[in-house]
């Protein structure tokens, strides 16, 4: 396999995301922070690198760039998944690091009750049955 490092050029961005993370040498949770601070967030790859984040170790560095991120993924229906990626892989690899509050404000902030859902979920591992009650009964 072949090293590719113009990141700007076609054949970068058509790569696969195998190509992609061997060229910038990084791994799954590197390629999508890279793609959120250079907006290249329609690159081919990217909504792969999404959905494997579920399986990945995050730190706890990584935990806060992408608590930070998820209130500025703004747009169309496809940032609206994507958003609700970064929320789904928080919830199941980030549980360890203190993230209550954050899971209450997605609760609050979000319309989408699957994504209310997510946040929910994330939120009950930190609080009592008696406190998550009322707010299951509001969705």
């Amino acid at each position: 396999m072949e090293k590719i490092t113009n990141y700007d050029s076609y054949e970068f961005n058509s790569a696969p995301l195998a190509v992609k993370l061997f060229s910038m040498n990084a791994t799954t949770i590197e390629f999508v922070k890279w793609c959120f601070e250079n907006k290249k967030i329609r690159v081919v790859g990217f909504r792969e690198a999404l959905i494997d984040l579920r399986f990945k170790h995050f730190s706890q560095n990584d935990a806060e760039f992408f608590k930070s991120k998820y209130f500025t993924i703004k747009g169309d229906a496809d940032r609206t998944a994507d958003r609700c990626l970064v929320l789904e892989a928080l919830v199941l690899q980030c549980l360890h690091y203190d993230m209550k509050d954050f899971f209450l404000t997605v609760f609050n902030k979000e319309r989408h009750l699957d994504m209310r859902l997510h946040a929910i979920r994330g939120y009950t591992e930190y609080v009592s049955e008696s406190e998550i009650i009322p707010l299951i009964t509001i969705v």
